[in-house]
């Protein structure tokens, strides 16, 4: 109790990471796999990219990989990058100097950032300036699909996220025109990317019935859809 007094600790589980005896407050998910990955970009940093089989291989082991082009590794652009990709806490960033990764992604540009995912269309690359605010917002909006599936993962980035405005849809995974009503809802998403975050909770879920007593959604009205703004 001693030591959690001294480091600000009111309530529990609280999790701390210390580097160079300073305390930084974790910021990540709940579960194993999130609370490993924190971990790993903490204390290893933003790995660098020198071969093919390096790229292939992160690629692989993540859903999401933020990868920073720069053929000049000081240039302002990288340095830009370099410090989005530190705060960006969730997602898994590398940065990359090599000529035959540059030609492993078909980069052509001196300066890239590209975000290469296992959903939607894949790959996304940042369009215009370099900046610090640019990076964190692109790779934001671009870690997560068009279409959120609402669950204990998700949670955080969807209310907690940058994307303020959200599209909640509530329905069934069994429902006739489920798939119909994705497709429809992934197209619409695409138009606003950024502006509008397109959530779908499952309504056969146990742990989404609180979700849909918290709106105050009846069986009967089930499917139904609500838009909303996050407190900020």
């Amino acid at each position: 109790k001693e030591l959690g007094t001294q480091f600000g600790v009111k309530g529990y589980p609280t999790l701390k990471y210390f580097k160079d005896g300073v305390a930084q407050e974790y910021t990540g998910g709940r579960t194993s796999d999130t609370i490993l990955a924190w971990l790993k970009k903490k204390s290893a940093g933003i790995p660098s990219l020198d071969t093919q089989d390096a790229a292939n291989d992160l690629i692989a082991d993540n859903k999401v990989v933020a990868i920073g082009f720069f053929k000049d590794l000081e240039s302002k652009e990288a340095m830009a990058y370099t410090e989005a990709a530190g705060a960006l806490e969730e997602v898994v960033c590398a940065i990359t100097s090599s000529q035959e990764v540059f030609a492993l992604f078909n980069v052509v540009d001196d300066a890239a950032v590209v975000v290469m995912k296992k959903f939607d269309d894949g790959r996304s690359q940042l369009e215009g300036d370099i900046t610090v605010a640019s990076v964190t917002d692109f790779v934001t909006a671009n870690s997560l699909p068009l279409v959120v599936d609402f669950n204990t993962d998700t949670a955080k980035a969807i209310f907690q996220g940058n994307v303020k405005n959200h599209f909640l849809m509530f329905l069934s995974a069994s429902e006739p025109k489920f798939e119909y009503i994705m497709h429809a809802a992934r197209k619409i998403a695409g138009e606003h990317k950024g502006d509008v975050m397109f959530v779908s909770v499952t309504t056969d879920e146990e742990e989404h019935k609180r979700v849909i007593d918290f709106f105050g959604i009846t069986q009967e009205e089930l499917p139904t859809f609500k838009i909303g703004r996050a407190h900020v």
